[in-house]
């Protein structure tokens, strides 16, 4: 009788269990080598997110201080645009070419021509067009600026936001109505 017993009971072979085993193994080696793969891609995703907000901040803070901007000048590189402030009510200057990225400068008064004797200095020194906390290590840059007098609209080429010198959004030209 108890042989009978031994014999009824239903139970996994060796063979069986080592099977269940290694698929276990299988499954769990392919979710451990995509789990890299999913993070680097949210990853990704996050800082294509924080680089469109960032160019769009870029873009309004350049809009809402160069479209009260009067007697705009551009100098011959077109890394830096000058321009009297309708805003702050002094005269100013955006760098395109800083190594942090587009920066912006403010006068105490409109500069005196070197000409015609010694610069007005800077009221400060310069400052990043958009900030460092809020651009989450992102670089707002910019290849060149140019001005039509004729039309009054400064037009930037090339403007973009990089992490790690590789561009993760650009925006090919920027114009802008000055007053």
């Amino acid at each position: 009788m108890m042989i009978r017993k031994i014999k009824s009971i239903k139970a996994f072979t060796l063979a069986e269990a080592l099977v269940a085993m290694l698929i276990l193994l299988m499954v769990a080696s392919i979710v451990t080598a995509g789990i890299p793969v999913a993070k680097n891609a949210y990853e990704d995703v996050i800082v294509r997110a924080n680089a469109e907000i960032v160019m769009s901040t870029a873009v309004s803070a350049l809009r809402n201080e160069l479209s009260v901007a009067r007697d705009v000048s551009v100098s011959s590189d077109g890394k830096t645009v000058s321009y009297y402030s309708g805003t702050y009510g002094s005269a100013s200057k955006i760098i395109l070419g800083g190594a942090d990225g587009i920066m912006y400068q403010r006068y105490s008064a409109l500069p005196i021509e070197e000409g015609n004797g010694a610069v007005e200095p800077f009221t400060s020194d310069p400052v990043l067009l958009v900030s460092e906390s809020a651009s989450d290590n992102l670089r707002v840059s910019c290849s060149r600026a140019t001005y039509d007098e004729d039309k009054r609209i400064i037009k930037f080429s090339g403007l973009s936001i990089e992490k790690n010198g590789k561009s993760v959004v650009s925006q090919d030209d920027l114009a802008i109505a000055t007053f």
